[in-house]
């Protein structure tokens, strides 16, 4: 990927809303990790479940950091879950 992407990805990551908020998130929220994720420990993920009151943790064994990389098929079915969850709320 060229250079500007990766820049304009990062500013985006700035500009994210404060993490004090996101206890206020009342929809369904799924965290998928990878069990080698060579880049974020499972401490950073497991406080991220743990900031949003609704969510849930995956962990996809043998898959790294881009997990719908290392494991679309089941990437997929956890967010086919995830979307009839969602469908079925008032």
């Amino acid at each position: 990927m060229p250079a500007r992407v990766w820049r304009d990805t990062f500013h985006g990551l700035l500009d994210e809303p404060s993490p004090e908020r996101l206890d206020r998130v009342t929809a369904p929220v799924l965290v998928i990790r990878g069990d080698h994720d060579p880049l974020l420990p499972p401490s950073d993920q497991e406080r991220l479940t743990a900031a949003f009151p609704p969510a849930t943790l995956l962990v996809h064994e043998g898959a790294r950091h881009v997990v719908h990389w290392d494991d679309p098929v089941r990437t997929a079915a956890d967010l086919a879950v995830l979307t009839a969850i969602c469908a079925r709320r008032p």
